[in-house]
């Protein structure tokens, strides 16, 4: 990779460091560095072409610029944030050693994506996800986005939404949990994420921005009306331990040719895994939680093992083709 990089980090410690894993991983890459807010601010003024890497300390001593906040809005993708656990003392370099170079090709590819191409193709790494992405995109909008969750799921869910604007893309989620539970869930999720939360246990139309739990304990299928307005229905309950049962969920979509993004987050057992292959065969956007940050990565390595091609997500920086796709309204293109 060619593209220059820029590191933005209030210590000298931290820039070195930085610069020590970035030189490593991309030697073609030319680097530079800011120290202050202002000198990024001016940097960013000068229309900077590459990629950032922001030490967020750097904007946390002091309240960003109207001016800065901008240019940093602007770079989209080229933003790589590095965030700080506060409750690690010291510099957090050996995260950064491990995940950055990753998360800087995730940006590049992201990046590509975005515009519709990239003027160099060795840029982009050889993965199909990214194929499978950029083919689901271009040929559908997803109309709503399916969770498959279980088993250490709820908190990966409330530190998703809280990177999600309101009013956005529809979410359903499949929540395994039996009927007395899923209610006080779903106003937890609404606490903590700020977003208009609600259980539903019968037949409903789908709203833009509308978060959806589905009713402990029962399952759903997903149609359209002959207008195109998306309706969730209770159904049988389907031959499985799992309910609602995601699988059923997502395959009722892919039935249906309703463009619906998947996502297979922590939990147990299979579920979720056959739904999201039909949805990603039919080229929709697929996602699954980095099995390393799960509590339990039994569905979301079975969606892996079905579809390869599936997007790993951190659920604490999902990537911004994620969050991207989530922030469309149903009908953009």
């Amino acid at each position: 990779m060619k593209r220059p990089i820029l590191i933005a980090a209030p210590g000298a410690f931290e820039r070195s460091a930085l610069h020590r894993i970035l030189a490593e991983a991309f030697p073609a890459s030319p680097l530079s560095q800011c120290i202050t807010a202002a000198d990024l601010q001016q940097r960013l003024e000068a229309r900077f072409s590459g990629l950032l890497v922001l030490d967020e300390a750097l904007t946390a001593a002091a309240m960003p610029t109207p001016a800065l906040q901008t240019g940093l809005a602007r770079l989209g993708p080229r933003l790589i944030a590095l965030t700080r656990d506060t409750s690690v003392p010291g510099p957090p370099v050996g995260t950064w050693a491990r995940d950055l170079p990753d998360r800087v090709r995730r940006a590049v590819a992201d990046q590509a994506l975005a515009v519709g191409a990239t003027t160099d193709p060795a840029e982009l790494p050889a993965s199909p996800a990214l194929a499978s992405l950029a083919a689901a995109t271009k040929h559908a909008t997803p109309a709503c986005l399916l969770v498959a969750s279980s088993t250490g799921g709820p908190g990966a869910l409330a530190r998703l939404l809280q990177h999600i604007p309101v009013g956005a893309l529809p979410w359903i989620i499949a929540q395994h949990m039996p009927d007395h539970g899923t209610q006080a869930f779903a106003a937890h999720l609404a606490d903590v994420s700020g977003h208009a939360v609600s259980e539903i246990g019968s037949q409903t139309r789908l709203a833009s921005g509308g978060i959806y739990v589905l009713k402990g304990g029962q399952d759903f299928t997903l149609s359209h009306t002959p207008a195109g307005m998306l309706t969730l229905r209770p159904c049988p309950a389907v031959a499985s331990p799992f309910h609602p049962n995601a699988d059923h969920l997502m395959q009722s979509a892919a039935a249906a040719g309703i463009p619906a993004m998947a996502l297979v987050l922590s939990g147990m057992g299979e579920d979720g895994a056959r739904g999201a292959a039909a949805l990603g065969q039919a080229q929709n956007p697929v996602y699954v939680q980095e099995p390393a940050t799960c509590i339990v990565p039994g569905m979301p390595g079975a969606a892996l093992t079905r579809f390869p091609s599936a997007l790993r997500l951190d659920p604490s920086a999902p990537p911004p083709s994620f969050v991207r796709l989530c922030s469309r309204r149903p009908g953009e293109d």
